[in-house]
């Protein structure tokens, strides 16, 4: 994932997965996050431990396989009865395994934590305060304003917590402020975006200036389970062949003024593995943080 002025998409190692129902795509686009999240996990990180030989790292450099959607399905129950996410629990009544339930960006996100990985729900809601943060933030998050780099962070003993990381990114889409990008080229983890009824998986962003000066126009780069998967790849490989922009991106691009009048949420992920407490205190409730709260307040 990438920002860029002319929004040319990186050539990321993600897998699209297309979903050929109405209910999957929370599912869909998981499974899109985590072929990113596991290539990237040593061979003892702790999400390993709950899962079935079959899931585990048995070789380097052999790749490793991403859950399949009944397996998805057994561990978000697994984690229910673990106490992961009590409210939802009640909602799907502890079962979800063989249903054809639609999840959201919290089930996601208490699954993500089960499996000892950090992540965090950043909102975007009730008021236009809050939602048009959305497209600043998704820039400042590809930029690296947040400093999330974990491949860099995780050297000095002290990495970057995703809370830590989305309150700084909050910071600089509120106030517009724009630091010098992080140096390093390591690719970012996408982002889960969900909104009422669907998700999608954002692996980039463009923006361009308004036409009357007043900022900035925010295109997300997004990889959309109810498209199909075969023709987006011929569409992208053709696209680098002949190294045009627009036929690259065109597909891919959903502005961020859609989501004005929408209530969102983006779940942000690191491969920082979770410690024995952090797990506890997220096990009851979610990480989140919500864009523009004290406007929000004020209704």
């Amino acid at each position: 994932g990438r920002c860029t002025e002319k929004g040319v998409p990186a050539q990321l190692p993600l897998l699209h997965v297309q979903q050929k129902d109405k209910w999957s795509c929370g599912y869909r686009n998981l499974q899109i996050l985590l072929s990113a999240v596991v290539p990237k996990l040593p061979h003892d990180h702790p999400y390993y431990r709950p899962l079935p030989a079959s899931l585990k790292r048995s070789d380097i450099g052999v790749a490793v396989p991403i859950p399949s959607l009944t397996q998805l399905q057994t561990f978000l129950e697994k984690a229910w009865t673990e106490g992961f996410d009590p409210k939802g629990a009640e909602h799907y009544r502890g079962r979800i395994l063989g249903e054809k339930s639609q999840i959201g960006a919290i089930e996601v996100s208490s699954l993500i934590s089960w499996l000892s990985l950090d992540s965090i729900v950043v909102q975007f809601i009730n008021t236009e305060d809050s939602r048009t943060v959305l497209g600043p933030f998704v820039w400042s998050y590809f930029c690296k304003y947040g400093g999330q780099c974990y491949n860099c962070s995780r050297k000095s003993f002290n990495p970057v917590s995703c809370r830590t990381s989305a309150e700084l990114l909050l910071h600089h889409a509120v106030t517009g402020t724009e630091p010098e990008a992080a140096s390093c080229s390591c690719p970012l983890l996408p982002l889960y975006l969900q909104w009422e009824g669907h998700s999608v998986t954002i692996v980039g962003v463009q923006r361009g200036p308004k036409s009357d000066g007043s900022g900035f126009d925010y295109d997300l780069l997004v990889f959309d389970p109810m498209k199909d998967g075969d023709h987006l790849h011929k569409n992208l490989s053709r696209a680098f062949e002949l190294e045009s922009t627009a036929l690259a991106v065109g597909p891919m691009l959903q502005p961020a003024s859609q989501f004005r009048e929408k209530d969102c949420q983006i779940l942000m992920a690191s491969v920082r593995p979770l410690s024995v407490a952090e797990r506890e205190k997220v096990r009851l409730k979610i990480n989140a943080v919500t864009a523009s709260k004290e406007a929000i307040l004020k209704l």
